[in-house]
């Protein structure tokens, strides 16, 4: 028989996820649908990308736990369309989902979620829907297009070095790194982190990495990679 006729019809899957046995078993369960054909599976965030751009699958299911920090590159998803992402995570934080969807995700979901969840909610996103943690959403992107503009007029009172901080952590310094850029202690960084966090409303560094993305905290030359080489 021939493969295009069994394959027509059939939404084409790439998945990323970053231990084997749960991409072995996000494999399995896409297979044994039947519904879907998987047409790679990798444990390497950056390989993920690469196939998707060359096999230019329908749906790149992607567990964030695949890049550094479980933080996902901010232009991702532009770079991979037509492809609709399906995003894998582990928190529930609204305020991460909807960064994940201001990133360009179509669909998020938790890595706790049931299996029938995850079928469900690609079924939604090659329908052309989102979906956000256990039902499709319709009119996300005009809700997040408000969310957004109320963001932009929010001061949240972050000082210039809490500010310089927040670029820093998004850069994927640590601490130590951190202090030693601003020739301050450690201590003196998590006594600021503390503070960002609660002025920015997050509690982890994965949350504040995203916020700094979504809402443009660029480094400049004082903050640079160059800096640790």
């Amino acid at each position: 028989m021939d493969r295009a006729l069994v394959l027509r019809g059939r939404p084409r899957i790439v998945v990323a996820a970053e231990h084997a046995l749960f991409g072995d078993g996000l494999r399995t369960l896409l297979k044994s649908s039947r519904r879907f054909v998987v047409v790679h599976s990798t444990s390497d965030g950056l390989e993920a990308l690469r196939r998707t751009r060359e096999l230019k699958p329908d749906v790149l299911v992607l567990d964030l736990a695949v890049f550094a920090d479980g933080v996902m590159p901010p232009d991702v998803a532009s770079s991979l369309a037509p492809t609709a992402l399906v995003v894998l995570t582990t928190a529930p934080h609204r305020s991460v989902i909807e960064v994940l969807i201001e990133l360009g995700a179509r669909g998020v979901i938790l890595k706790d979620a049931h299996s029938g969840m995850l079928l469900r909610a690609i079924r939604a996103v090659v329908a052309g829907e989102y979906w956000v943690d256990r039902e499709p959403v319709t009119d996300f992107p005009e809700a997040l297009h408000r969310l957004s503009a109320r963001r932009r007029l929010r001061t949240f009172g972050l000082t210039d070095r809490e500010s310089e901080i927040v670029a820093a952590v998004a850069a994927a310094y640590s601490n130590k790194e951190i202090a030693q850029l601003f020739d301050i202690s450690e201590t003196t960084v998590k006594h600021h982190l503390t503070n960002i966090f609660d002025k920015v409303g997050v509690s982890t560094r994965v949350e504040l990495a995203m916020f700094a993305v979504s809402h443009g905290f660029q480094t400049d030359a004082s903050v640079s990679p160059s800096f640790l080489h």
